[in-house]
């Protein structure tokens, strides 16, 4: 996958590693898809009964993915076949509270039946602390921001979070300019 700016086209080349067979516990810890460079095949998709959920507009494709690692084995090319386009307009960069109270709904609803679901819930609950630290960050709300960050479990992605929170947003809006 390669992901490029507008203004200069920097292409910058992903080394995620990329994950074959029953995926589920990989893409838990580390969610690498990218709904632009999947191929379903159509057996699999058609055998799928609630495809895309219409309460999700910015992780349909996320709990979409999810559902089939569930059930399904994946193969991947470890080849770059997408470009991404990032910038400032990206609609889940515009939306940061929708996308943290998508992936609330969605984390509420998980089956805890399923052993699979229990054995990786703390990749969940960590996501789900990230998307809510940046919205805080975002809006602007440092109290909040640091009572979560401080709570963080993730002690790298804390102190990433935490040059984040100490960043004058001056900079920050000329960061996300670009």
């Amino acid at each position: 996958m390669e992901l490029s700016t507008r203004k200069k086209k920097k292409l910058i080349k992903s080394k995620e590693k990329i994950f074959s067979g029953m995926i589920f516990n990989d893409l838990s810890k580390n969610y690498v898809v990218k709904i632009s460079g999947l191929v379903i095949n159509k057996k699999i998709f058609e055998t799928i009964p609630e495809k895309f959920n219409s309460n999700y507009n910015i992780i349909g494709d996320f709990d979409l993915v999810m559902k089939m690692a569930l059930s399904f084995e994946a193969e991947s090319i470890n080849e770059n076949l997408v470009t991404i386009r990032i910038h400032k307009n990206n609609f889940s960069n515009l939306y940061r509270e929708l996308h943290f109270k998508e992936y609330q709904d969605w984390y509420k609803n998980l089956n805890l039946q399923k052993d699979i679901i229990k054995k990786n819930l703390k990749y969940f609950k960590e996501k789900l602390s990230y998307l809510k630290i940046i919205y805080l960050l975002v809006t602007r709300n440092k109290l909040k921001s640091i009572k979560e960050i401080i709570n963080y479990p993730n002690n790298f992605k804390k102190l990433k979070l935490l040059v984040i929170l100490l960043t004058p947003n001056y900079i920050i809006n000329k960061l996300l300019e670009k």
